[in-house]
């Protein structure tokens, strides 16, 4: 009836009964796509990370993974929840970071320095993970696309980021 351009699914887990069920993680996804074709319209999904973890809880999120347009991570920092890329399709977007004011509405605000872990960065895990002492920006490419399960133009966005953040450095190479 209101033909809305976007439903927003506050916890898709409690549309389940169990989280780590593969069939009704396929099923449930499945419908939320047949669902978002028919009326033409974004479902966001809202769903929990394992605890000390920016991993999706359950079955149901490693699915929602794999069909996604877009991961996001919201965290906190402070008083501010920092929004970063996870996974995306397409090109990534900057982080930012909001609060809510008190009127409770969320407000932009400045993206706190120590908000980007360098860990979440792909280019900074895989340098920390099997090239310690420096790597071929090529090589390094190579490594991303087939650890992360990224395209070659997401692994070049990821790497050229870090440098700018300074989360890693160039000697030349990279």
């Amino acid at each position: 009836y209101y033909q809305p351009k976007m439903v927003v699914v506050d916890g898709i887990s409690d549309l389940m009964y169990n989280t780590n069920d593969i069939a009704e993680s396929d099923a449930i996804v499945g419908r939320l796509m047949a669902l978002s074709t028919e009326f033409n319209c974004h479902i966001l999904c809202v769903l929990h990370t394992n605890p000390d973890s920016d991993k999706a809880r359950g079955h149901i999120g490693s699915t929602l993974q794999r069909k996604a347009e877009t991961v996001l991570y919201v965290h906190k920092v402070g008083e501010c929840s920092v929004v970063e890329p996870q996974f995306c399709r397409n090109e990534e977007f900057e982080p930012f970071a909001f609060l809510i004011d008190e009127e409770g509405l969320p407000v932009e605000c400045d993206l706190p320095k120590e908000s980007i872990s360098g860990a979440r960065n792909d280019a900074v895990r895989v340098i920390q993970n099997y090239y310690p002492n420096g790597i071929d920006r090529a090589i390094l490419v190579d490594k991303m696309i087939a650890e992360c399960g990224i395209t070659y133009g997401v692994a070049q966005v990821k790497i050229s980021r870090a440098l700018k953040a300074e989360q890693i450095i160039s000697n030349n190479g990279i």
